[in-house]
C-alpha cells in the first residue's frame, strides 16, 4: 500500500535519518575521526578545547533528539493518521533545522579553538579558519551522501555520473599535517534545473563537452569508477602521455577522437546485443528509479557520439 505522508514528510525522515549518524560519529572522541574524513587532522587535544567541546556535545544531543521523532512520524504514517503527519512532519522538520545550525555554531568553535591553541603557526591557525569557513556545507554535504552510498548505491553512481554529487579524491599537502588525504564529498542540486532545462548546454559546462577542448578525461574517469566501484566490473583507464584517455572494458571500449573539432566520443561494442536490460532502484516511500535498456546489433559495431547542439 503507498504511503499517504507527503513528499515533504518522506524527505524530512530520510534527512532526518542521515544527520542522526551525526551522534555516533562524534560520540567517544569521534570528532577527530569526522574531521579527518572531511579533510582536517586536528591538533592534538584541541578536540578538548572548552569552545569545541561544548559545541560538539551539544551536535550530538541535537542529532539524538531527531530519535523520539522520527518515531513520531514513523508511527503516524504506520496509522495513516494524516493529521498526525503534519505535526509530526513540522516537528521534524523544526529539529532537522536546530542540527543543521549546529554545524555553524561548530565551525565557529573550532575557529574559535584554533585562534587561541598553543603551538600552532599562522599558517596552521589560517588553514584551520578557513577549513571552519567550508564546514558546515561540508559537514552536510558528506552525511547526505554518505547516506545515500549506503542506501542507494546505484542511485548514488548515477547521480555522481550526472553531476548532482561529486565523489573526489583528495590528496594531503606535502609537509602540511593538517590538511589530510580524503574522499571529498558534495551535493550540487543546484544544478538540477540545469540538466533538465538544456541537458546539451549542462553537459558542456560539466565535462567540457563540445567545445574544442574536449579531452574526455574526468568524464571516462567517472564512468571507469562507476563501472569498477558499483557496478563491479572490470575495466581498465589508459591515459598516454600525449595521446587522449582511452577506458576499456570486457564488453565495450570508449575514447576521444580528437581529429574534429569539437571532439567527439567514439567506441565499440565486441559483443552482440540480444536482450534487454532493465534495473530498477527502490526509493523512498513510493517512488522508484528504473533505468532501462533496448538494442538490437551483431558484434564488432563502431560508434560515435557527439553532444547535441543547443539552441542559442
Amino acid at each position: 500500500m503507498a504511503s499517504i505522508a507527503g513528499t515533504l514528510e518522506l524527505l524530512a525522515r530520510e534527512l532526518a535519518t542521515a544527520l542522526r549518524s551525526l551522534q555516533e560519529r562524534l560520540g567517544e572522541d569521534g570528532a577527530e575521526v569526522l574531521l579527518g574524513d572531511l579533510g582536517l587532522l586536528l591538533p592534538d587535544g584541541m578536540a578538548g578545547h572548552a569552545d569545541l567541546a561544548g559545541a560538539i556535545t551539544s551536535s550530538i544531543a541535537a542529532a539524538g533528539d531527531l530519535d523520539p521523532l522520527l518515531a513520531d512520524l514513523d508511527t503516524a504514517i504506520t496509522n495513516e493518521d494524516v493529521a498526525t503527519i503534519v505535526v509530526a512532519g513540522v516537528a521534524l522538520g523544526a529539529q532537522i533545522r536546530t542540527v543543521i545550525d549546529g554545524f555553524t555554531d561548530l565551525a565557529t568553535a573550532l575557529d574559535t579553538a584554533a585562534a587561541s591553541f598553543p603551538g600552532l603557526t599562522p599558517a596552521e591557525r589560517a588553514t584551520i579558519a578557513s577549513f571552519a569557513s567550508e564546514l558546515p556545507r561540508r559537514l552536510l554535504d558528506y552525511l547526505i551522501v554518505e547516506y545515500a552510498h549506503e542506501r542507494r548505491p546505484g542511485v548514488l553512481a548515477a547521480v555522481n555520473l550526472l553531476g548532482l554529487v561529486d565523489r573526489t579524491s583528495v590528496s594531503g599537502v606535502i609537509g602540511d599535517e593538517l590538511q589530510a588525504p580524503h574522499l571529498r564529498q558534495a551535493l550540487h542540486l543546484e544544478r538540477f534545473g540545469d540538466l533538465m532545462s538544456d541537458p546539451s548546454r549542462y553537459v558542456l559546462d560539466l565535462y567540457d563537452w563540445g567545445a574544442p577542448s574536449f579531452d574526455g578525461a574526468e568524464l571516462l574517469a567517472k564512468l571507469h569508477a562507476y563501472i569498477t566501484d558499483d557496478l563491479e566490473r572490470a575495466a581498465v583507464l589508459l591515459t598516454p602521455p600525449g595521446s587522449s584517455a582511452v577506458l576499456e572494458a570486457y564488453v565495450f571500449s570508449l575514447l576521444v577522437d580528437d581529429a574534429v573539432v569539437p571532439p567527439v566520443l567514439e567506441g565499440s561494442l565486441r559483443f552482440p546485443a540480444v536482450q534487454d536490460y532493465e534495473r530498477t532502484y527502490d526509493l523512498s516511500g513510493p517512488w522508484q528509479l528504473v533505468v532501462t535498456a533496448k538494442a538490437r546489433f551483431p558484434a564488432d559495431v563502431a560508434f560515435r557520439i557527439a553532444r547535441p547542439s543547443t539552441s542559442p
